[in-house]
């Protein structure tokens, strides 16, 4: 599962997406809203420029969108570029996708 196909699968308004989950266990939690660091900052855009990510452990790669494991205003296309390195979305929220 790519990004994209995230979050058109996970349409929430103003709650939190469940996390997901990498091939090789990375953990992301990847929102967009008008509560996020995100373009645009609307709830359930048709497309998102830039999202927020965080993660339990730092992501070298991020570092200049944040710190403390928390990175703001992401390109969507680095945040995919992330996923496919580390496989792909394999599970959201503990289930298969």
């Amino acid at each position: 599962m790519t990004v994209a196909e995230f979050f058109e699968a996970n349409k929430t308004g103003y709650a939190l997406r469940d996390p997901v989950i990498c091939k090789d266990g990375l953990r992301l939690s990847i929102q967009a809203s008008m509560s996020h660091y995100c373009n645009p900052a609307e709830n359930n855009a048709e497309h998102y420029t830039h999202v927020e990510v965080s993660s339990p452990n730092p992501i070298r790669s991020l570092r200049q969108y944040g710190k403390s494991g928390v990175y703001a205003y992401v390109p969507i296309e680095k945040v995919e570029s992330l996923v496919k390195h580390h496989g792909g979305i394999v599970k959201v929220g503990g289930k298969e996708v």
